[in-house]
């Protein structure tokens, strides 16, 4: 299973650095000198050690389940199942319909010939805004390729979107589980006996507004809110409090008050004077409402809040506006909540008090639930629980607790509506808590604290039961039905033609995207998203739904595989002091989001099945650079049957394509730093900030890997041996992949210089530059070549524009260039096929001739945010959103006499990922199948239209 030996010439131990050879120290540090072969051995890599995993068996059971859904209606469990069990797996209908679905089968077992465990799903029935939470226990006997038998379970409907959940803060994609409705668990209880808010002429008010300041974005300014004390209905005094208050960003005090408290009722205005440290991220406003989810800094001036709320126990509620001087605010949530906490000292009447009791997780296992339960003369008089940013207050029963001596038992009933704040769909639920706990006596008798623990079955439990068929495939059977054809690929990032178009496979594709089918599921791997700092700060949620990042490395197909660089935090935590601050403040962080070490990983699936054919780790021999906008990104390229990425500490790694079996690895100049930074971080207790990589992909030309060294240049390695062929400085960039030309039988590689704006033509077997557009004024993003035309994008005052150019062996002339009023290209890489540009414009899609710039055709709707378009079998694929890691759809029929949308809008029903701006995902097309990284795997959908 695991394989460990090195291969090559090359002796590497466990860990640590040797000395580069003189030559090659001098290649990395001094610009000026290029240096050819290199015989000596490189620096050890950072790798503890290289694991190969190679799972041998595979067989896939179709398990269908009568009458397992609302409705009555059947559900089928496709499950695959190698050494390793049951480790991917996925759900649909019996009519082949798409289903927005997650299915956990690691509790499923094949014992002998039964097929015994639990499956655990999530599934969204076409047309339907709720989702079925499902738990399904199997017993089936197995009989060659057919099983059959009996399942029992339940399942629970709920609203919104999916979660996925994990025991703790620290996560792993190989241990999240599924949260699923009318499941039942237990956990914490924390709490406190106080006085009633009324039996005291003197309290403190805390009151959370949300947002409500202009510029700030609600994830980082939720905690805006003020605190003020109280006397005999009086404002005495007070502050204001917020997430990042006093830290540098910003600072804010009362200046006026007119607040009237009493009748349990608090109405009136606050007024707040704010003064940032940096303003210069707003601009005026004019006499327009700011817009909202506006984000920036926060705006200096004048706030007041007109505040309409009531007092019950010691809870505030209520509705509040926010202006700006004489603007009105855009806030996400136009209400408030606030506590009352009494400040005297006089010994607690547990028959006669506040009860405030905190259920640690109690919603949908991910939330706190927050009771005020009023207790009078010994009895239960009123309670509530008190709803997320302020919303409204649920109903709670009370009356089967009991108290006796120091311990508080029985049921609490939480009657939970959707304006509490709770629950994310439109139907209302009810919740039963047992609890038991313990009251412990404070000093003097002034104060009680209360501990214990709560179970609950949280949602209605929908028993289900009914019989299970399935039908038993091996690997070499699902490929003779599903076969991806070995003679078309998607090699590297930008396709086989290095212009985003696939090759031809004489496929009729849907008119629907809708029709796609969900071919496969990989095994679990991480989402590309970018994670920029503020999100995993704080969000825990966020990090919670969808694990660390695994890095922007897009899928490339080849030879019937699908490969996928990917990295993982490993190893000890960085910023410790930082987590035990923001522990201590009251915030939750994901540990693995702090870690400096990595582990580099290449993956290799069967593209007809899904199945892993390997996965090759490098152990602790990556660096895990600091989350943020510019995720790190190695697309790694094929060819010749070797694989080739670039890991996150410098290092190409070169693997036999069908085994993964290590065949050499070669530091970029980048990895002696790389190196360093770790070490200091580790020393330092921080996080390795600054990723080093824009986006740029490998490409092999001939028998030559050509690389980007991040550094402006281009280098060139032996495919077979990883000597150093050549170095070619100043003719590379950091968010553009190479383009190969070939021209009179001679092949040349074509590359933006981005520190400068150049373009560099250079001789792909010698490194030397044959020619150089010094005056190109390149944004330093893809170019693409078709023939004897070269398209750039060009910047200018106004923004960048698409450009052209004639080019031969000699050099080259300016051709055309585009008028701004088309709009600009901002980075997202043009597609070239038969003959035609096709580019996203700011003002839409539009196609042109490459030999003179006229517009052929264009479509008028402006498209979403940077994204990447694929042309394959006279279609158009454009991706929409993709910074915002999304995979939406749009499907065109390319032909310039035919331009027309056919699918407007396709919404993939999986867990969506995308890298940040400009290092979005390319999604290969190869033989009728695309291929879609998702945030938990990589899926395969069928374009194919089914024959009749």
């Amino acid at each position: 299973m695991f394989d460990q030996k090195p291969s090559g010439n090359q002796r590497r131990g466990t860990m640590g650095l040797l000395y580069m050879p003189i030559a090659m120290l001098l290649a990395a540090l001094l610009p000026g000198v290029s240096s050819g072969p290199v015989h000596a051995d490189p620096p050890r890599l950072l790798a503890e050690e290289v694991r190969i995993e190679r799972p041998e068996r595979y067989t896939r059971y179709t398990v269908t389940l009568t009458e397992a859904l609302p409705g009555d209606r059947d559900l089928v469990l496709h499950l695959g199942h190698d050494d390793g069990g049951f480790g991917h797996a996925w759900a649909g209908l019996p009519d082949g319909k798409q289903l927005w679905n997650k299915v956990d089968a690691s509790g499923l077992r094949v014992e002998g010939n039964r097929l015994r465990g639990e499956v655990r799903s999530q599934v969204q029935l076409p047309g339907d805004e709720h989702l079925t939470d499902m738990i399904h226990e199997l017993d089936m006997a197995i009989e060659g390729r057919e099983a059959a038998g009996r399942y029992s379970g339940w399942y629970g409907i709920r609203g919104q979107h999916m979660v996925i959940m994990t025991d703790s803060l620290e996560v792993s994609r190989e241990d999240l589980r599924y949260f699923t409705y009318g499941e039942k668990y237990e956990g914490r209880v924390e709490g406190s006996i106080v006085h009633r808010a009324a039996d005291t002429s003197e309290f403190q008010l805390e009151l959370n507004l949300g947002s409500v300041l202009i510029g700030g974005p609600a994830d980082r300014f939720r905690r805006v809110g003020l605190n003020m004390r109280v006397r005999d209905g009086a404002l005495r005094g007070g502050e204001v409090f917020g997430t990042d208050l006093h830290e540098g960003s910003w600072r804010a005090e009362i200046r006026r008050t007119d607040l009237k408290i009493g009748d349990q009722r608090i109405r009136g205005e606050v007024e707040i004077e704010v003064e940032s440290s940096d303003a210069s991220g707003i601009t005026e406003f004019g006499d327009d409402p700011i817009p909202p989810g506006y984000r920036g800094h926060v705006k200096s001036g004048t706030y007041t809040f007109i505040l309409d709320g009531r007092m019950q126990g010691n809870t505030v509620v209520g509705t509040l506006r926010s202006k700006y001087h004489h603007l009105d605010v855009p806030i996400p949530a136009n209400n408030f909540s606030g506590t009352i906490e009494t400040l005297i000292q006089r010994p607690i009447h547990t028959g006669n008090a506040i009860y405030v009791i905190r259920l640690r997780r109690a919603i949908e296992n991910t939330e706190d639930l927050v009771l005020q339960l009023d207790r009078s003369e010994g009895k239960w008089s009123d309670a509530f629980a008190i709803g997320r940013g302020g919303g409204g207050l649920s109903r709670v029963d009370a009356l089967g607790l009991e108290i006796r001596g120091d311990h508080m038992r029985g049921d609490v009933v939480v009657h939970l509506h959707p304006g509490s704040g709770f629950l994310p769909g439109d139907e209302p639920l009810t919740v039963t808590y047992a609890v038991d706990t313990w009251l412990g006596r404070g000093w003097r008798g002034f104060n009680y604290s209360l501990g214990g623990t709560y179970k609950t079955t949280y949602g209605k439990r929908n028993e289900v039961e009914g019989t299970a068929a399935a039908r038993v495939e091996d690997a070499r059977t699902i490929r003779a039905r599903n076969a991806v054809r070995e003679d078309l690929g998607w090699p590297t990032w930008h396709g086989p033609n290095g212009a985003f178009a696939a090759q031809r496979a004489g496929h009729e594709l849907v008119d629907s995207l809708d029709e796609a089918r969900l071919d496969w599921v990989s095994r679990p791997t991480p989402g590309a998203r970018s994670q920029i700092t503020r999100y995993h700060q704080r969000n825990v949620r966020r990090e919670l739904d969808r694990g660390p990042t695994g890095g922007g490395s897009s899928v490339v197909v080849a030879d019937g595989r699908v490969y996928l660089f990917y990295f993982r935090p490993v190893g000890e935590a960085g910023l410790w002091t930082y987590i035990r601050r923001e522990t201590a403040l009251g915030r939750r962080v994901v540990p693995s989001q702090w870690r400096t070490k990595a582990d580099d990983i290449v993956l290799c699936v069967d593209a007809a099945t899904g199945q892993t054919l390997w996965k090759t780790t490098y152990h602790k021999g990556g660096i895990y650079w600091e989350p943020g906008k510019d995720t790190y990104t190695s697309t790694p390229a094929v060819a010749d049957g070797r694989v080739f990425a670039m890991g996150t500490s410098g290092w190409i790694y070169a693997l036999d394509a069908a085994t993964g079996e290590r065949l050499w690895e070669q530091p970029l100049p980048w990895a002696r730093g790389a190196a360093r930074r770790r070490a200091e971080a580790m020393e330092n207790q921080a996080m390795v900030g600054g990723s080093p990589t824009r986006g740029a992909s490998r490409i092999v030309v001939d028998d030559l890997l050509i690389a980007p060294d991040f550094g402006g240049g281009l280098i060139a390695f032996d495919v077979a041996t990883g000597e150093r062929r050549w170095h070619a400085r100043n003719s590379g960039a950091t968010a553009a992949t190479p383009v190969p030309w070939r021209h009179n039988g001679q092949t040349y590689i074509l590359s933006p210089h981005g520190t400068d704006g150049q373009v560099v033509c250079v001789d792909a077997a010698t490194g030397e530059v044959a020619w150089r557009i010094e005056d190109a004024r390149t944004t330093g993003y893809d170019l693409a070549v078709a023939d004897d035309m070269l398209v750039l994008q060009r910047r200018s005052e106004d923004g960048p524009y698409l450009a052209a150019y004639r080019i031969n062996a000699e050099g080259f002339e300016e051709a055309w260039s585009l008028s701004h009023e088309l709009g600009g290209i901002d980075g997202r890489p043009v597609v070239i096929n038969d003959g035609i540009v096709y580019a996203q414009l700011d003002s839409g899609v539009t196609l042109i001739d490459p030999r003179n710039g006229r517009v052929l055709a264009r479509d008028d709707r402006r498209r979403g945010s940077a994204s990447t378009m694929v042309w394959a079998e006279d279609r158009l694929f454009l991706d929409l959103d993709a910074t915002h890691s999304r995979t939406w759809q749009r499907m065109y029929d390319a032909r310039p006499d035919h331009f027309r949308t056919i699918h407007n809008f396709w919404n993939p029903p999986h867990h969506q990922t995308s890298a940040y701006y400009r290092r979005v995902l390319a999604h290969p097309i190869v033989d009728g199948r695309i291929f879609l990284r998702g945030t938990d795997g990589i899926y395969c959908y069928d374009l194919r239209k089914e024959q009749e």
